[in-house]
């Protein structure tokens, strides 16, 4: 599996409206892939990483949250349900 691309800078936004955003973030964006990872990749909708923060990479997600006081803590609850009761996550603790 082979990935390449670049960085990227948005406003980048989680939940109803535009509440949970933060600007100016910087994440990786894919330009080329190998057949593989395109059949992998096609059954999805995107890619969200939580990875914790890397000196590499800048801050994560959740830190940028943080640091602006939209969430507490930095942990992630998710909630999958098949079954049609819905899915959820939760960022900054757990539900």
């Amino acid at each position: 599996m082979q990935l390449s691309g670049g960085s990227m800078k948005d406003i980048l936004c989680m939940g109803n409206g535009m509440v949970n955003c933060v600007t100016d973030f910087e994440f990786f964006v894919i330009r080329n892939q190998t057949d593989e990872t395109k059949d992998i990749l096609q059954r999805t909708s995107g890619v969200l990483g939580l990875a914790p923060d890397e000196a590499d990479n800048g801050p994560s997600f959740l830190t940028s949250l943080r640091a602006l006081k939209k969430i507490s803590s930095l942990q992630v609850g998710i909630k999958m349900n098949s079954m049609g009761g819905g899915s959820k996550m939760t960022m900054g603790g757990y539900d």
